[in-house]
C-alpha cells in the first residue's frame, strides 16, 4: 500500500484535538495551500489514489489522525472529506465516486 503522506497529513490538519471551530479549520487549510500549491496538488493526487486502493481504509485513517468527521460510515468519512479537503485542493474539479 502507498504511503499517503499528504493525504494522511491533510487529514491531520482537521484533528479534533486542535479544538478549532469549522471555519477556523478550514482558514487554516486554505492558508496552507496557498502558501504551497504543490501540496495541494499531492494531497488530490492521494484522495485520487486512494480511491480506488483497496488497502485504503477511510474510516480507520479518520479515526488515526483524529478527524473531525470520523465516523463508523465510510460514506459519512467521505462526505467531510470533500466539504473540508477536495473542495479546498480541487474546487473547480467535479467530486470523484467514492465507490468505483
Amino acid at each position: 500500500m502507498q504511503e499517503y503522506k499528504y493525504l494522511k497529513d491533510a487529514l491531520r490538519e482537521f484533528s479534533s484535538t486542535l479544538e478549532l471551530g469549522m471555519e477556523e479549520y478550514l482558514s487554516e487549510f486554505r492558508k496552507m495551500i496557498e502558501v504551497s500549491p504543490d501540496y495541494a496538488k499531492c494531497v488530490r493526487a492521494e484522495i485520487l489514489l486512494s480511491l480506488s486502493d483497496p488497502g485504503w481504509d477511510w474510516v480507520e485513517e479518520a479515526e488515526k489522525a483524529e478527524f473531525i468527521g470520523s465516523d463508523d460510515n465510510v460514506d459519512s468519512v467521505w462526505e467531510t472529506v470533500v466539504e473540508l479537503i477536495w473542495k479546498v485542493v480541487a474546487p473547480n474539479e467535479e467530486v470523484p465516486n467514492i465507490k468505483d
